[in-house]
């Protein structure tokens, strides 16, 4: 039992490196942030943070993956519920408009043309990006036999259709509204899709 304290202490301490990472990589961007930064933000001395990770690049792929494990559990317990596709789908924008807005200034200050991540890393999102896929395909295919939508439907196109147009009008909305920082309402956007797929 002891063993398993120490285990789980230190997973807790690795997520809250990861989430303080989030924070500073986000205010600074990834070249200005140091590791000392991190520590500091976590409230933990530097030697620490490198017990976790080896180095900072180390700890700022690590981040992308937990942001987007953490997400993908969000998004199956919205799934997961017995409520109609329109309201899951409703959910599901609701949360990536608050995504969207809570880290649109580390989009914004971290240029995907950088390259800082790694092909290896790359590889690894894009298979959470498409376990995410699966679990709205899921739902799609759910909807299509309880007669909720129709059933001539191209689900990846539908998914991809829905992820593109909520953070594009969100970010857009969002980055005009920048000062603010308001959140926006996904559901023109929710309805408008639903309308396609009824049948």
């Amino acid at each position: 039992m002891e063993g398993s304290g120490v285990m789980n202490q230190k997973v807790n301490k690795k997520h809250e490196i990861l989430k303080a990472s989030m924070k500073i990589f986000a205010l600074k961007g990834y070249h200005n942030t140091k590791i000392e930064d991190i520590a500091i933000e976590a409230g933990i001395g530097k030697g620490t943070v490198y017990q976790y990770f080896e180095s900072k690049i180390q700890l700022f792929e690590e981040m992308v993956l937990y942001y987007i494990e953490s997400y993908k559990e969000e998004i199956v317990e919205i799934i997961d519920e017995n409520i109609s596709l329109e309201e899951k789908l409703l959910k599901v924008a609701n949360k990536n408009s608050k995504h969207v807005a809570e880290h649109f200034d580390m989009a914004e200050k971290i240029d995907v043309r950088e390259n800082i991540i790694s092909n290896e890393m790359k590889s690894k999102m894009l298979r959470k990006k498409e376990e995410i896929f699966s679990i709205l395909e899921c739902a799609i295919d759910q909807a299509i036999e309880n007669g909720e939508v129709r059933n001539d439907l191209d689900k990846e196109v539908v998914i991809s259709t829905f992820f593109g147009a909520v953070n594009v009008y969100c970010a857009g909305r969002y980055q005009r509204n920048n000062t603010m920082k308001a959140y926006v309402d996904p559901t023109p956007v929710v309805m408008f899709l639903m309308r396609a797929l009824n049948k």
